[in-house]
């Protein structure tokens, strides 16, 4: 029986049937305009054929993953809901990752996303550590803000700074042994007064130095003096005087005896001191 022109039609265009091989061909073992499909080692089937003396390849998938040998350029833009790279990513322009949308290191605790405020923060989160390891310094351009009661350590938690749950807050500098000021000029207290040792004091006081009730040293170290408040009932217990703070001073140099240089005798012995670069005495009564 004949054949319709049509059936003659389809038989004319049927495409041969494309070889499968095991062996991916190179450019050598494909004819010109020749189309194979090859088995890769990756256990890919790839399609590949041979135009003008080179030979052109694409990768197929049966569970909808895509693989890349070498380089994958892309002069647009990729978009993804789930990117997992193992290896070395370059990028040669902007990496532009939404509010709200995280990277992630080894798990979900630790990151680094811009939040949804605005303008909006930079947020870095860490299952332990935040560590910074740069060749230089670390600079801050704008403030940076500690939350109260919470503090920065110094080598160990002994050795902090931060600011106390007060209202109005009080910076809290603790040690594990001294606090040294090192400043290239002046320590300047503004306004308010220096407390030592002083539990409470007359909110009156305006730049002043107040000082609690302490412990004279047993001994003077050279080159130094101190300054300091004791009670007077230390003072060997005197009777009809009452326990109230005075001006404790130890010096290198012991108070020398009066020789009748003051209008009164009471005096017993004489302490030398410097106002505005002149020497004067004061005269004491041992008691």
């Amino acid at each position: 029986m004949a054949l319709s022109r049509e059936e003659r039609r389809l038989n004319n265009v049927k495409q041969n049937i494309i070889d499968i091989t095991a062996i991916p061909p190179s450019p050598r073992t494909l004819a010109e305009g020749q189309i194979l499909m090859s088995m890769l080692p990756s256990k890919q089937l790839g399609l590949f054929a041979k135009y003008k003396g080179k030979l052109w390849r694409t990768y197929l998938t049966h569970d909808g993953n895509i693989y890349v040998d070498k380089n994958l350029i892309v002069n647009d833009s990729i978009r993804t809901q789930k990117a997992i790279v193992r290896g070395k990513t370059e990028f040669n322009g902007d990496l532009v990752i939404k509010e709200g949308k995280k990277i992630y290191f080894d798990s979900t605790d630790t990151y680094i996303y811009a939040n949804t405020d605005n303008p909006e923060d930079l947020v870095i989160g860490a299952d332990a550590d935040i560590i910074l390891e740069p060749d230089g310094g670390v600079l801050l351009t704008s403030d940076m803000t500690v939350t109260e009661n919470k503090k920065i350590y110094f080598d160990t938690t002994a050795t902090s700074i931060y600011a106390n749950t007060q209202n109005p807050e009080d910076l809290v500098i603790t040690s594990n042994e001294d606090i040294i000021l090192e400043p290239d000029g002046d320590v300047f207290i503004a306004e308010n007064n220096m407390v030592l040792g002083g539990e409470s004091y007359n909110a009156s006081a305006k730049k002043t130095l107040i000082i609690g009730t302490g412990t004279e040293p047993s001994a003077f170290s050279d080159g130094e003096i101190y300054i300091g408040a004791k009670d007077t009932a230390d003072q060997g217990g005197v009777s009809g005087l009452p326990r109230e703070a005075t001006l404790m001073l130890f010096n290198e140099r012991e108070p020398e005896a009066a020789a009748g240089i003051f209008k009164t005798d009471d005096a017993t012995h004489k302490l030398i001191v410097w106002i505005n670069g002149t020497e004067y005495y004061i005269g004491l009564l041992e008691l």
